[in-house]
């Protein structure tokens, strides 16, 4: 399953926990960790590594 994504079901909170991980709470209880370490990995997503910016696009 994609941690974004549940079926019938829509992100209700998100919380940073570590190292590029969010902790995602969907609507109907369900959670996943969804983990954006892998994406920094490249030049494409390099200005990501600033954390501030990071937590301001996805928190």
């Amino acid at each position: 399953m994609n941690v974004l994504y549940s079926i019938n079901s829509i992100i209700a909170r998100r919380r940073y926990v570590f190292r590029y991980r969010i902790k995602i709470t969907f609507d109907n209880g369900e959670q996943n960790l969804a983990d954006f370490s892998k994406w920094l990995e490249g030049e494409v997503f390099e200005f990501l590594k600033d954390k501030t910016y990071f937590l301001e696009i996805f928190c």
